[in-house]
């Protein structure tokens, strides 16, 4: 964890993840953040809602809250990647 929700207000949680080749985690919905993912190094194969692509180092991608989505790391290497998770502020209180 680079930055909890608690050190930022609730405004954003910041995690560095490394990735072993086949981790995957279940095909998932976030009901009230989006996620984004930058790839710093490494490859992984991403699902979101009936989209499928690959995601490589130097590549970022939004997963919106509210769409299935998964991933899995296709190479021998570990995958580095940045995780922004950042919960949908409502316009008029600014809160989640």
């Amino acid at each position: 964890m680079k930055a909890r929700a608690a050190q930022t207000h609730a405004a954003f949680g910041l995690i560095l993840c490394e990735t072993t080749r086949g981790s995957s985690p279940p095909l998932h919905v976030h009901h009230t953040a989006d996620e984004a993912i930058w790839a710093i190094s490494g490859r992984i194969r991403v699902r979101c809602g009936e989209d499928e692509f690959a995601l490589e180092a130097g590549g970022f991608t939004l997963l919106p809250r509210g769409v299935p989505h998964t991933f899995v790391s296709e190479q021998d290497t570990t995958m580095l990647r940045l995780l922004l998770a950042a919960p949908r502020r409502s316009s008029t209180t600014g809160r989640p």
